[in-house]
């Protein structure tokens, strides 16, 4: 049967009611394009700024090694130079994008001790060192929680140690500069980095050491690229050791015992040939570098046994017996301490030369028990990592350990970055793992 042809009024109406749909949709939703557009823009924004945030958070672990060693008026120490353009960079990548990585069992007691530490502002002996202190902790904090933000997956991790190898060098070449120039300690004969004395100087090659390590063991297969970062990686730890007797520090020497178990137990795990390399590159190092050990700080490393033995640590075990006095006064000091940062206000001197005593007298039982909570949160993530992280995790915790004892770190941001390390690599590795997608080859 033929189609009836429609009429012109049957073609106007339809047409009217394709009109009327038309502006009908265009008035009941004017908004969805303008939102699509906004999120879309955000989105942009966020995937621009994001890897820059992530960039600049490298180049402030490089710069934690030496950061003493260059101050710039009205801005301080080089790390806080990279540290003031990375806080804001954050936290603009944060409001563009509020869904954040969920914090961890570290960044909760972490903020619980920067609590009581702010908290004893109210008890302090000293309100004026107190809240400096506290500020200081916050801004420690905050980078904390970016650098955990940043390293989201296991490259990134990857990066991050590489980053402090980098700098770590840096403080190597110095060390070796400031020995070919005489610079170095008018008593003693001691090298160090400017701005830092030399036992924190041992401590950060220390640290390095097992970062080496565990670069150099971690990377596989062969190409320009890991070819450089194992020659990187094996020829810091020969150079790191001769830097090291060059501090004199006999602290440092002690950091080493994590790092020398660390090396033993890998070795054991390796190939034939893999050993063979590794034994010849070790007696290399020690022939070449055996003419350039100084003498004296061979001598003054070699009294670290009767230094112990006699219980008197360069007199700092008189120190830590008069602190423990004042932490005993009465019990409110017992509970909560003098305050933050008021050791030098308490008549006994300049620092407790011990993060751990300087802690407890400081912040009291409350600090102390958040700060071992953090300590423990780390030991306890480090020893359920991947056996090819384990021990490397629990290598550069127990150096830091060994080496916080005689130093003043507990506010210093080579402990919150090394801390912030340990637990990235522990839960980004866990978490891989448990997705089944764990890789040895990172890069």
């Amino acid at each position: 049967m033929a189609d009836i042809p429609k009429t012109k009024r049957q073609d106007k109406r339809q047409k009217k009611r394709r009109s009327n749909k038309l502006s009908s949709r265009n008035i009941s939703q004017p908004k969805k394009p303008a939102r699509r557009s906004v999120g879309k823009v955000l989105k942009w924004l966020h995937s621009r700024f994001e890897p820059l945030a992530y960039w600049l958070t490298l180049i402030y672990i490089f710069t934690i090694p030496f950061e003493k060693m260059y101050e710039i008026e009205g801005v301080g120490t080089i790390s806080r130079l990279a540290g003031i353009p990375l806080l804001g960079l954050w936290l603009f990548v944060i409001v563009l994008k509020p869904n954040i990585r969920k914090l961890t069992a570290f960044h909760w007691c972490s903020l619980l001790y920067v609590a009581i530490c702010g908290m004893s502002f109210f008890w302090s002996v000293s309100e004026d060192r107190t809240s400096v202190t506290f500020l200081t902790y916050v801004q420690l904090y905050l980078v904390t929680l970016f650098i955990w933000f940043a390293l989201n997956n296991d490259k990134r991790c990857f990066w991050a140690t590489v980053s402090y190898l980098t700098g770590a060098w840096i403080v190597v070449f110095l060390i070796f500069y400031n020995f070919y120039m005489n610079n170095v300690s008018k008593w003693e004969g001691r090298v160090s980095v400017a701005g830092s004395d030399a036992n924190e100087t041992a401590l950060i090659l220390v640290l390095g050491m097992s970062v080496a390590w565990y670069l150099a063991t971690s990377i596989h297969g062969f190409g320009p690229s890991r070819l450089t970062l194992k020659l990187l990686a094996f020829s810091y730890i020969p150079a790191a050791v001769v830097a090291l007797v060059m501090t004199g520090s006999r602290g440092g020497v002690l950091s080493t015992i994590p790092v020398v178990l660390y090396v033993l137990v890998s070795f054991m795990k390796m190939k034939i040939s893999s050993k063979l390399v590794l034994i010849l590159l070790i007696v290399g190092s020690i022939i070449v570098s055996i003419p350039y050990l100084p003498e004296k700080q061979i001598e003054r490393i070699s009294t670290t046994t009767e230094s112990l033995e006699s219980a008197d640590l360069n007199s700092r075990a008189d120190m830590w017996r008069l602190a423990f006095s004042v932490w005993q006064t009465d019990s409110k000091t017992v509970l909560v301490g003098t305050g933050a940062g008021s050791f030098s206000s308490i008549n006994l001197g300049h620092g407790a030369h011990s993060s751990h005593v300087s802690v407890l007298v400081q912040t009291g039982l409350l600090g102390f028990i958040a700060y071992f909570l953090i300590i423990l949160v780390l030991f306890r993530v480090s020893w359920r990592s991947p056996p090819e992280d384990r021990y490397f995790l629990l290598a550069i915790l127990g150096s830091w350990l060994i080496g916080a004892s005689a130093l003043t770190w507990e506010y210093r941001k080579p402990t919150w970055v090394v801390w912030s390390l340990i637990a990235c690599i522990a839960y980004t590795r866990s978490q891989t793992r448990a997705r089944g997608k764990f890789s040895k080859r990172r890069i």
